[in-house]
């Protein structure tokens, strides 16, 4: 928190990180995690990083084990409300960081594509709080393109960087070519949550 307080913004890069107890079968509570015949726990990290790059600290934590009857059951998952599925984590973290930071410091929250939900875009946020997420939906937009991503290759690119991709198992190293188009866009929320977002559109 002191190393913080010197900073006007920063950055909270939340992600998930799986613990594999499965050489350790006499451990107790524990539950399958992403490979079903392992067993394990869940962390799901919120991490504050200045914006030139230093870690400043984890700001907020949260732990669970899953429960080795909803394996297989990705399809009733699909059905539930998010505060009952482990996408909430992304909320609750994004909560956490919020109530925890002095609120002089904007902060700028960090996700992959897995943080790509519309309950989190349309969660109560104070003023310096923005998201900054890997899209990974084409979602409804208010342009006349009507999605996302014909909406952003419609905008003329504003320029180019050359990344290097490190190599991979099955990939040598490599540079990749990343073209940069910006455009102010709002989301719709999900046909299947219009109702419950009645006229409310998200500005991204």
């Amino acid at each position: 928190m002191r190393r913080l307080a010197e900073h006007h913004r920063v950055l909270a890069v939340q992600d998930t990180t799986e613990f594999d107890f499965s050489h350790h079968p006499k451990t107790k509570g524990l539950g399958p995690i992403s490979v079903p015949s392992h067993i394990g726990f869940e962390l799901h990290s919120a991490l504050c990083v200045s914006l030139e790059g230093v870690p400043l600290g984890a700001i907020h934590q949260q732990t669970w084990v899953r429960d080795p009857q909803d394996v297989g059951k990705a399809k009733r998952r699909r059905q539930l409300d998010t505060a009952d599925k482990e996408s909430q984590r992304w909320l609750s973290a994004l909560d956490g960081t919020l109530a925890a930071i002095p609120q002089s410091v904007e902060v700028v929250t960090v996700a992959d594509s897995e943080g790509d939900i519309f309950d989190l875009f349309a969660r109560e946020r104070r003023p310096g709080a923005e998201l900054l997420i890997r899209a990974t939906h084409n979602r409804r937009v208010s342009d006349e393109e009507s999605y996302l991503w014909p909406a952003i290759r419609h905008v003329a690119p504003v320029g180019q960087l050359v990344v290097e991709l490190g190599r991979r198992e099955d990939t040598p190293p490599r540079e990749a070519k990343l073209t940069l188009r910006f455009a102010a866009l709002e989301i719709q929320p999900p046909r299947k949550q219009s109702s419950a977002y009645a006229g409310t559109a998200i500005g991204g």
